[in-house]
Order: structure tokens, then sequence, then C-alpha cells
């Protein structure tokens, strides 16, 4: 089910309404490119994975059996 929360993130809508688009891409929680152990793969791979695909993100649900899923977001 994370996968499918993942793709339901328009991460560059967000970028743009919190950070006036300057946000920088996170591939990996707490680590970046221009740390030891980097591997460039998982840049080239996020968005096949992970990135926004809202069609996408219903139907790996649906095979969850989650639905009718809400979810609020209060900011």
């Amino acid at each position: 089910m994370l996968a499918a929360l993942n793709k339901a993130i328009d991460r560059d809508e967000l970028n743009k309404a919190f950070f006036s688009g300057e946000g920088q891409p996170m591939f990996l929680t707490h680590q970046d490119a221009n740390r030891l152990g980097w591997n460039p793969d998982w840049e080239k791979r996020f968005k096949g994975e992970y990135g926004y695909d809202p069609e996408g993100a219903k139907k790996l649900l649906a095979e969850a059996g989650q639905t009718n899923l809400t979810i609020t977001m209060q900011v």
C-alpha cells in the first residue's frame, strides 16, 4: 500500500505550492547524491516505481482491497 500512496502524491504540485518550485527531490530518505554509497539507479528508477500516477495508485489500492481509502491532509 505504501507504493500506492507514493504514486498518489503529485510532488511537483507540492513543490510549487509550498516551496515556489525551489524544492529539491529526495529519492531516498537520509541519502543524497553527494553521500558515499549513493546509487544513481535509485534516481533513474524513482519515477517508474514511485512517480505521480493516480490511476496506478488506484489500481494498487484496489489490489490491496482498499477501495474506499480516504486521506485528510491539514495544512
